[in-house]
C-alpha cells in the first residue's frame, strides 16, 4: 500500500557520504521535491504512537496530530495490520 520507491533512495550504507551527496546534487529540484512530498504523505505510517497516546491525548492540543492528523488510522501499527491482513487472505 506504500509506494516506497517514491520516497526512498536505496543506497549502500558503506557509500553514504560524499557519493550520496553527489548523487543528490545531480538530481533536479523537481525530483528532490517529489521525494520530499511523497515522504511527507507517507511519514505517519512510520509512527508508533504509544498506547496511552490514544487514550489520554486530546488531538486538538497534541503536536503529533498536527503532523499526522489521521494518526488513529495511519500509523505503523495499522500498516502492519494491513500487511498481515493481506497475507491472511492469500
Amino acid at each position: 500500500f506504500l509506494q516506497v520507491p517514491s520516497f526512498v533512495i536505496k543506497w549502500p550504507m558503506a557509500d553514504v557520504g560524499d557519493a550520496l551527496l553527489d548523487f543528490l546534487v545531480g538530481q533536479s529540484d523537481q525530483v528532490l521535491e517529489a521525494y520530499m512530498d511523497s515522504s511527507r504523505r507517507h511519514r505517519c505510517w512510520y509512527v508508533y504512537p504509544p498506547l496511552l497516546h490514544e487514550v489520554e491525548s486530546d488531538p486538538a492540543h497534541d503536536s503529533l496530530y498536527r503532523v499526522c492528523p489521521n494518526l488513529l488510522v495511519e500509523n505503523a501499527f495499522e500498516g502492519i495490520m494491513r500487511l498481515l491482513d493481506r497475507k491472511r487472505r492469500v
